[in-house]
């Protein structure tokens, strides 16, 4: 069947039948589509408004992957974060009712337990339509969703504390096991991770003892997966907590203890009891979540010398061959090895010793092609490394014509970017003096064709 050949008729949000459209004008047809979308959402913004918010999430978990298809095909998608918001206010709403209850001791465990699903299927829905491009719509278990789904609210700023209910669900749910007790708590991870921070100062504790043992080596692939993704989302947090700017001097060892936990979320140990299907070698997303978040860590003394500590260090260095021709992977891993070669003076441990910069140069292209998108995706940061990384490329320039042009185009687009956002002039001027040296060079008559 084509795209837009299907519907899905909603009674009172459970699904019915799937029927083609063929008979439909087109004016008919988007009209059937944003029924659809509207029922949907209605299944979970009734609950805020409704007696009986349990019956809504049912509803709309057992309607969600055929309404997720036809979203698909038809782009009939809302953008606004609308999908997020509506499911988080019905998982918040069943999990009250729950501790209210649980507070007065009146209903079996059995009743319970199916009170903390029921919620749970409200999350799973929300964390299924992030906001983000046209077209991104994903299955909960969508590897893309764990590291490009954008979980976040429009014009709707939340403070920390407002996430509070969230970590309290996921304490009562680790109460519990079986496979539906994990993959929803990484659906609650990765609606966690729209807070940016270790959450407010009364659960932070709290918070950092479920990432340390989500990250667990006997975890599955997708749980350690959705607690990377919230640990680099609080990256800013976990460099405060170490610097003490912001108060957190009694969390710094306990913040520290995520570095082992953060290799383990990547490449557990072979002999972990779990199942590891996804656990490739490389992985474009995951390795990708990886190295931003050790490129923003390594900038911090203490941080460099405990991730050199666990064998992070190692584990970029296994990643040099796969990364070359990957971006943005190319940018940040010689990004972390120039950072760690420029302070390595500092350090108990000669890690400049276990690479050379040779191993580096594979990275040069990718590296400056990648730089402008890095950039301009907020990480404004990643200048301070350019001048490092043209020092870099002058030791390693190519000798043949045609890579030379592409390297030119691919420095005078950062140029162009430095200048545009007016970056200090040092780092203009070191891109320029390379810039200039390779144009020299092209011009030169020995250059290989």
């Amino acid at each position: 069947m084509s795209t837009k050949r299907c519907l899905l008729r909603l009674t009172k949000g459970i699904p019915i039948v799937m029927f083609p459209l063929d008979y439909l004008s087109d004016r008919d047809e988007s009209a059937a589509i944003d029924v659809l979308v509207t029922k949907l959402l209605a299944c979970l913004q009734g609950c805020v408004d409704g007696a009986h918010p349990q019956h809504y999430a049912c509803r709309a978990k057992k309607c969600l992957p055929h309404a997720l298809r036809i979203i698909e095909l038809t782009g009939a998608v809302p953008l606004d974060g609308s999908f997020f918001r509506a499911g988080l206010a019905c998982c918040k709403e069943i999990f009250l009712e729950y501790s209210a209850v649980s507070d007065n001791k009146t209903e079996d465990s059995e009743v319970m337990q199916r009170r903390l699903f029921e919620a749970g299927a409200a999350l799973h829905t929300a964390i299924c339509i992030p906001r983000g491009p046209l077209g991104n719509v994903y299955q909960p278990d969508d590897s893309f969703l764990y590291w490009y789904g954008e979980f976040s609210w429009v014009h709707d700023a939340r403070s920390s504390h407002e996430f509070d209910w969230l970590i309290d669900y996921i304490c009562e749910l680790r109460e519990l096991e079986g496979y539906e007790v994990e993959d929803t708590l990484a659906d609650a991870l990765l609606a966690l991770s729209a807070m940016r921070s270790l959450g407010s100062r009364a659960k932070e504790t709290a918070y950092l003892e479920i990432l340390l043992s989500s990250m667990g080596p006997e975890q599955p692939s997708r749980l350690r997966y959705a607690a990377l993704r919230a640990t680099y989302e609080a990256r800013t947090t976990l460099l405060a907590a170490i610097e003490d700017t912001d108060g957190y001097d009694n969390l710094r060892e306990k913040v520290l203890e995520l570095s082992p936990a953060i290799l383990t979320a990547v490449s557990p140990s072979e002999d972990a009891s779990v199942e590891s299907s996804r656990d490739v070698g490389f992985d474009e997303g995951r390795d990708g979540c990886y190295l931003k978040l050790v490129f923003t860590l390594v900038k911090n003394a203490a941080w460099r010398s405990r991730l050199s500590q666990d064998d992070h260090m190692n584990r970029c260095i296994s990643l040099l061959t796969e990364a070359a021709d990957s971006n943005p992977h190319a940018f940040y891993l010689s990004a972390i090895f120039l950072w760690i070669s420029a302070v390595s003076r500092s350090l108990e441990l000669p890690l400049d010793d276990m690479f050379s910069r040779e191993q580096l140069s594979p990275l040069i292209p990718g590296a400056w092609d990648a730089f402008p998108s890095v950039y301009l995706s907020g990480n404004d940061d990643c200048v301070e490394i350019l001048p490092a990384l043209a020092e870099l490329t002058l030791e390693y320039l190519p000798l043949d014509k045609f890579t030379l042009e592409t390297l030119d185009e691919r420095i005078d687009w950062v140029l162009d970017v430095l200048r545009k956002y007016s970056e200090p002039q040092n780092i203009i001027s070191a891109v320029e003096t390379l810039l200039g040296v390779v144009r020299t060079r092209l011009n030169a008559p020995l250059v290989s064709i």
